[in-house]
């Protein structure tokens, strides 16, 4: 039987949220599935705190590469200095290499790049902001013996800058030379896919290539992406069983809009919810209120007559 296993990655602020995703996660997997939650040493106990047969709380140093530690106090004291600006952000440093210091946005990444040590056949990667609305199995992320692969043609274009850059990193880290054009695959969305296999490979890789550990290597960029680096390799140098099961169409109806969602584009996206999707991202960034989250949840569970 094919084993899948559920990752996020979250921390205190986000623990609203969390809530919301592993309840959603309770009622759309079977009890074999387990979800494993990723936070700062700090922010375990708060997490335990919900009690579910399902969770397994991790600190973050589980799951990042040894050379790569976590400093959650120096980030939080950081945090609160007026004349710092909000660049200066030391979520982690790398071991012989104190500056410049990992952000919290990029110590988020390697902890999904540790997915590898969860034991799964298939590990889905899904974030604090989504909420899942559909029943699926292991069998909708793995066929065939091979595990759905995400890949958007032509999704980054030349005014997606910092998409562009995070494919640029991807193919300097794995020694592979950028590719002709000015648009290219888009590997990212709020729900991933991953292979362990496969991303064991990928970390192999990119450090026969850098010849240091692939923490130290990936936190030398400033802009980077863990899913561009790992599509970029499944694409590239994955086999042809690897790429049986790729797709362009995202498991999550998203909202990423610059601001809160209005009223019209709420009724919108409630409609563009479409049979293949299992759940729903409103992107916290956006700022849109968690009640307007509850309102369209609750549509929807209501269109699906649950």
């Amino acid at each position: 039987m094919t084993t899948m296993a559920l990752l996020t990655p979250s921390y205190r602020p986000d623990l609203d949220r969390f809530r919301r995703l592993h309840a959603s996660v309770l009622r759309c997997t079977d009890r074999t599935v387990v979800h494993h939650v990723v936070v700062p040493r700090s922010d375990v106990a708060l997490f335990r705190r919900i009690r579910s047969p399902r969770l397994r709380v991790w600190p973050q140093r589980a799951l990042l590469p040894p050379e790569v530690r976590p400093t959650a106090r120096l980030a939080g004291v950081t945090r609160h200095l007026p004349f710092l600006p909000d660049s200066v952000n030391v979520a982690a440093t790398v071991h012989g290499r104190p500056w410049p210091p990992v952000r919290g946005w990029v110590l988020q990444q390697l902890v999904k790049l540790g997915a590898g040590r969860i034991e799964a056949d298939v590990v889905v990667s899904v974030d604090s902001d989504v909420v899942l609305l559909r029943r699926f199995s292991a069998g909708d992320f793995h066929r065939d013996g091979a595990v759905r692969f995400y890949s958007f043609p032509d999704g980054i274009t030349p005014a997606m800058g910092r998409h562009v850059a995070w494919c640029r990193a991807a193919h300097e880290l794995l020694g592979l030379p950028m590719p002709d054009g000015d648009t290219f695959p888009d590997h990212v969305v709020g729900m991933i896919a991953v292979d362990p296999r496969l991303l064991a490979g990928c970390l192999t890789r990119v450090e026969d290539v850098t010849g240091m550990p692939w923490g130290e290597a990936v936190t030398r960029y400033r802009h980077f992406s863990e899913w561009t680096l790992y599509g970029t390799y499944v694409r590239n140098l994955g086999g042809a069983d690897d790429l049986r099961f790729t797709t362009d169409r995202s498991p999550l109806h998203a909202y990423f809009g610059a601001g809160p969602m209005s009223e019209a584009e709420e009724a919108a996206f409630v409609a563009g919810f479409a049979p293949d999707h299992l759940g729903i991202n409103v992107q916290s960034n956006s700022g849109t209120d968690q009640g307007v989250v509850d309102r369209i949840v609750a549509r929807l569970d209501e269109r699906q007559g649950v």
